[in-house]
């Protein structure tokens, strides 16, 4: 408490100061978000998604760019659809004829929070410069890749 013969510019400060903290006192307070979001999350091995991309396409939008020149910048290149290692793993024992025999192993520490567990190109910008043509798919990207370069000769 103050005393009468407090001096007018203490009067003031604690007049100043008791208004400011009623106003912030007052104020709604923002809604409560979940924390979920940002914790990390642990994915079932295997299960980090890419949208994995055959170099034959990658070369064939080159192409495109150089015959039909379009607009400068950054293009995302992929299906468009992001699938996850455990596909790309089983697509590969099963272009090769073999039984599979996956083995995992932990993602090392020193990039774990650095990490992108997911992936996936979205298509519209290059699609708006006119380029008409799929993409292949993981598995027929896997199946052309092991079967006419990995294991052309049938060592594997």
């Amino acid at each position: 408490g103050f005393s009468g013969r407090s001096r007018l510019s203490t009067w003031l400060h604690r007049i100043c100061v008791n208004a400011a903290l009623m106003k912030l006192r007052g104020r709604s307070r923002a809604a409560e978000e979940p924390i979920e979001p940002f914790l990390p999350r642990f994915l079932a091995d295997g299960h980090q998604a890419r949208d994995f991309v055959y170099v034959r396409d990658v070369v064939e939008v080159l192409k495109f760019a150089i015959e039909k020149p379009i607009r400068r910048g950054i293009f995302n290149l992929g299906t468009g659809q992001a699938r996850t290692f455990l596909d790309l793993a089983r697509s590969t024992f099963r272009a090769l004829g073999k039984t599979e025999n996956i083995q995992f192993i932990d993602t090392p520490a020193d990039i774990r929070d650095k990490y992108q567990y997911f992936t996936e190109a979205r298509m519209e910008k290059l699609r708006a410069a006119g380029y008409p043509h799929p993409f292949h798919t993981l598995e027929e990207g896997v199946s052309e890749y092991v079967k006419s370069y990995l294991n052309a000769d049938g060592r594997l």
